[in-house]
């Protein structure tokens, strides 16, 4: 709801403006002052420097509503007459609105152990070892995390194999061994892993030391 009463705010804005502009400029020419126009879609600027004020104006205004993006540009009218595409936008700078979609704006690369292996099978043939973050909630900050675990990299892949991990990366430690390192949420893996008394025997056999945090 949020999200839909932003966007109607920033609708609203723009189409004001638009509706205000002239739909023809004063001069075909960009430097007979023609000053701004529409054609419907875009504010076209006679130069881009006035592309730049329009942008920076309007990102002040709309930035605090989130889902959208200005995208700015020019119609070279070089490449216009290569393409027959020259029409009245042509060598005029726009300013153009444009929605991102909640799944793009939320979209991220969801990474597991086991997608990782597959993807990089070569590069970790001599990568023996995961260390392992364990944070309390998803993020990138080492403040979340209360521990950290090293296991052999088969191992890794029976416990934490399907569970999403975070940024994972191929690292050279303290002690020069190459180690792969991500990090994982508990409470995300034991949702997806600790379904039975099995995996907890498993985790206790390879002596993991874990901070008294959770109880077991």
């Amino acid at each position: 709801m949020c999200i839909e009463n932003n966007q109607k705010k920033i609708t609203g804005l723009w189409n004001g403006i638009i509706s205000m502009l002239p739909t023809q400029p004063r001069s075909f020419d960009t430097s007979d002052d023609p000053g701004f126009w529409t054609n419907g879609e875009e504010i076209l600027c006679p130069s881009e420097a006035e592309m730049n004020m329009v942008y920076e104006f309007l990102n002040d205004i709309f930035r605090e509503f989130g889902n959208y993006t200005l995208i700015t540009g020019w119609y070279d009218p070089e490449d216009d007459r290569e393409n027959g595409e020259q029409d009245d936008c042509t060598g005029f700078n726009y300013v153009r609105l444009e929605w991102l979609e909640e799944t793009k704006m939320n979209e991220k690369k969801i990474y597991t152990l086991k997608s990782i292996k597959e993807g990089m099978e070569n590069c970790l043939l001599y990568v023996p070892v995961a260390k392992i973050n364990l944070h309390n909630k998803k993020s990138l900050s080492s403040k979340t995390v209360f521990s950290t675990i090293l296991l052999p990299l088969e191992k890794a892949l029976k416990i934490f194999g399907d569970c999403e991990v975070m940024y994972p990366q191929i690292i050279v430690d303290d002690e020069n061994v190459v180690r792969i390192k991500f990090g994982i949420v508990v409470e995300d893996w034991w949702n997806s892993r600790f379904k039975s008394m099995e995996v907890i025997k498993n985790v206790y056999n390879e002596n993991i030391w874990w901070r008294r945090r959770y109880v077991w």
